[in-house]
């Protein structure tokens, strides 16, 4: 771990909440360029300057995950929602996912 996360305790990876920067917001994150996955990945909300969000250590159970305010909770309860979301819709892409999970509901 670096130094800057070691000193840094609102550090993104620390999983405290944190407001989205327009950096954030532009970032490359999971590969996409200029923020596009920087989502929430439960409801698929795309986050902008001022959003609340959290990042979640997925573990053994689910990949790293992002959270909106509106779905935050208690990381075991988040880790297992993602974890069915991905059984569910065969998760392979982010917005393959977000197109095809969201039609439905």
């Amino acid at each position: 771990m670096s130094e800057e996360i070691k000193n840094n305790p609102n550090h993104w990876t620390k999983n405290v909440p944190q407001i989205a920067t327009k950096e954030h917001c532009s970032t490359r994150w999971n590969g996409g360029k200029n923020g596009k996955y920087f989502r929430c990945y439960l409801c698929g909300h795309k986050f902008i300057p001022g959003d609340q969000w959290r990042f979640v250590y997925g573990g053994n159970q689910c990949r790293n995950i992002f959270v909106c305010k509106e779905c935050n909770g208690p990381d075991e309860e988040l880790r297992q929602k993602f974890a069915d979301i991905e059984k569910k819709y065969s998760w392979i892409w982010i917005d393959t996912y977000y197109c095809d999970h969201r039609q439905g509901e």
